[in-house]
């Protein structure tokens, strides 16, 4: 199979390991072009993170945590580790609360959530989708996709309190319920862990705003 046939939709590791050095006559920067992915992400080597800016990173997200009307509401998240931190995005169905997807990343690079969105767009399709104001959101990778199924792109509004409401609801939640029990090492626990909570929180845990029903009840009734 030659390079060209292998544009699908993956992730960004399986992206990487489909870029060939020693190609006859794509050049990197054209493979990384033609599959869609940043150059910038083959070259990436995560820096360490001082402790001062560990803690203040740690200040601002209990802050923000407990008071999520204080700043810009956002899709994603930040997730403390004990060196360092990762970012989580997540798109939920708004009238069920059903997280229908989501990812992590140690980079704040849009591809995470291109490769999210394409994930849930396979399988589900709306009529508008609402997101926030962040590069990775209005990324032309990211509206391109909703563009390409027929999908109205609404964006949060500086000062608009109950924009993504329910986003910021799911990462006080994740955080309190889950993340801030206990320190975290690496990624791999820290996806693990939200694997067994996304389950929890979709098929166990009642929402009061639900009349004490679970989100996938809900989302499965309408479906």
């Amino acid at each position: 199979m030659t390079f060209l046939k292998k544009s699908v939709i993956c992730s960004l590791d399986d992206k990487k390991a489909m870029l060939e050095p020693k190609h006859s006559f794509l050049s990197i920067r054209q493979q990384c072009e033609i599959i869609g992915i940043n150059r910038s992400n083959i070259y990436y080597v995560p820096k360490p993170i001082d402790e001062e800016t560990l803690l203040l990173m740690r200040v601002v997200d209990e802050i923000y945590t407990q008071y999520p009307f204080f700043g810009t509401r956002q899709m994603s998240s930040y997730l403390r580790l004990r060196k360092g931190f990762l970012y989580l995005m997540a798109i939920i169905d708004w009238y069920s609360r059903y997280v229908l997807d989501w990812e992590l990343s140690i980079t704040l690079e849009a591809d995470f959530c291109i490769e999210t969105l394409a994930r849930v767009l396979k399988n589900k399709v709306c009529e508008i989708f609402n997101t926030g104001q962040g590069t990775q959101f209005t990324s032309a990778g990211f509206t391109g996709l909703l563009a390409a199924s027929g999908i109205k792109i609404s964006m949060d509004g500086k000062g608009r309190a109950l924009d993504n409401v329910f986003v910021e609801r799911l990462w006080r939640s994740v955080k309190y319920e889950k993340m801030y029990l206990q320190e975290w090492n690496t990624v791999r626990e820290v996806r693990q862990a939200l694997v067994e909570y996304f389950r929890f929180y979709n098929n166990k845990r009642p929402h009061q705003g639900l009349g004490g029903k679970t989100p996938a009840s809900v989302y499965l009734a309408i479906r």
